[in-house]
């Protein structure tokens, strides 16, 4: 009889386990969708910010000429990210990305 319960147990924790499981993948997945477009929890990624950036300094400052080499850099600074706008070489503007917007600071 005990073996009857122990077989019952352990059934039982595998049972718990696999919801566990379930659960996790449910939350994983489902972050894809609630968060669309490259973003996660943690905010957007290296290369949606660098778009968001450099789309931010066209409609802000006019369209980008052949001649100008303009890139957005994005900057870990662990408490937070900023991007970093070069024009020929040259530091022009440092944004952040919050409340959904991209932000310039000083």
């Amino acid at each position: 009889m005990d073996s009857n319960k122990q077989d019952g147990k352990q059934g039982f924790d595998i049972w718990k386990y696999g919801q566990l499981i379930i659960v996790a993948l449910i939350i994983f997945v489902g972050m894809k969708f609630v968060f669309p477009g490259g973003n996660s929890i943690f905010g957007p990624n290296e290369g949606t910010l660098s778009a968001a950036a450099l789309e931010y300094y066209v409609e802000n400052y006019g369209e980008i000429e052949d001649s100008e080499e303009v890139k957005a850099v994005v900057r870990n600074f662990g408490c937070h990210r900023e991007v970093h706008i070069y024009k020929d070489g040259e530091l022009i503007m440092k944004m952040i990305y919050a409340n959904g917007q991209m932000q310039e600071i000083s």
